[in-house]
């Protein structure tokens, strides 16, 4: 996955922060899977889901799914539409 940063405030989260777990479930959340798609998907007990999914927000500084996707995805658009711009 490319870097892609957020700014929350006065910090830059980017995708690259999240560990391997985190960045597998991160992608998942944005494609609209819920908790247990991924727990079936990566075998994985529903509270680690749980708990995995609240330390993303938590980095992103988000509080649910809809806020983690309106912060993060015009970030993806706009890297896009800035890629065909310049290449």
């Amino acid at each position: 996955m490319k870097n892609n940063t957020v700014n929350n405030g006065e910090n830059k989260m980017s995708s690259k922060d999240l560990t391997e777990l985190e960045r597998k479930i991160f992608i998942k959340l944005l494609l609209g899977w819920d908790n247990l798609a991924i727990e079936e998907q990566l075998k994985m007990k529903r509270n680690n889901i749980k708990q995995i999914v609240h330390s993303i927000f938590k980095k992103f500084d988000v509080h649910s799914r809809p806020e983690l996707l309106a912060k993060y995805i015009p970030h993806i658009v706009i890297q896009r539409e800035e890629k065909k711009l310049h290449g």
